[in-house]
């Protein structure tokens, strides 16, 4: 009886192993080619205990110590936001290049969006700008120096950890900080604007230390064109 039994338990353990392991957090990751013909990633994942939040984990796996850029993808306006089933994201890694269009084309208003994480660019609690936040933003605003810019628009968001007050404030003086040193870069635009969101636009859950972090960031979006002549 006592073999049995411990049968049974080997047998158990076996199968919550194997359950764990199945039932545990899968990525896959591929380049694809994008409307446009350029190359760019694209990083899905599945699992019970798989999230949003991990896929991105994977996609700066990728980037390591670059910029990871969310492609606009099926004609979505914007950042691509993943469904919350489909669980896949699709982008590029570093400041994509922004080709001027030739002066004899039709002016086509192009819109992209940008996300740097808030760790990376400020102190806990802060909104002053760290020196690797400036080499960032230097790269970034040699990148779209390129073509004149119709809208500039930063955005700041921070995790659920403090009052809703608190970090309103606190995202709205993130933002304001990097707009000013965009400025400051000569980086301009025919409109210009900074706001904080605070906690209410997450991408990414707050139970989690690392879906907080993610949650703590700068969204940075464009409108460019090239120059319509006659």
């Amino acid at each position: 009886m006592m073999k049995i039994n411990n049968f049974i338990i080997v047998v158990i353990a076996i199968l919550l192993g194997a359950c764990t392991t199945m039932s545990g957090p899968k990525y896959w990751s591929n380049q694809v080619t994008l409307a446009d013909g350029s190359e760019a990633y694209k990083v899905s994942c599945a699992g019970i205990f798989s999230s949003t939040d991990a896929c991105m984990k994977q996609a700066r796996k990728i980037c390591k110590d670059q910029m990871v850029n969310i492609e606009v993808v099926d004609g979505l306006k914007g950042k691509y936001v993943p469904k919350r089933d489909s669980r896949e994201i699709v982008f590029k890694c570093g400041v994509p290049v922004v080709e001027e269009e030739a002066p004899s084309t039709p002016e086509r208003i192009t819109t992209s969006s940008f996300q740097f994480q808030s760790d990376a660019l400020f102190e806990t609690a802060s909104a002053k700008l760290s020196d690797q936040a400036k080499s960032k933003f230097d790269e970034f605003a040699k990148a779209v120096s390129a073509v004149p810019l119709k809208s500039l628009k930063i955005i700041g968001h921070t995790d659920s950890k403090g009052s809703n007050s608190y970090n309103q404030d606190l995202s709205e003086r993130r933002a304001q900080s990097v707009l000013s040193y965009l400025t400051f870069l000569g980086v301009k635009a025919d409109s210009v604007k900074a706001e904080g969101r605070g906690e209410e636009e997450p991408i990414a859950t707050n139970d989690t230390a690392e879906g907080r972090a993610t949650n703590r960031r700068v969204d940075i979006e464009i409108q460019g064109g090239s120059t319509t002549t006659e």
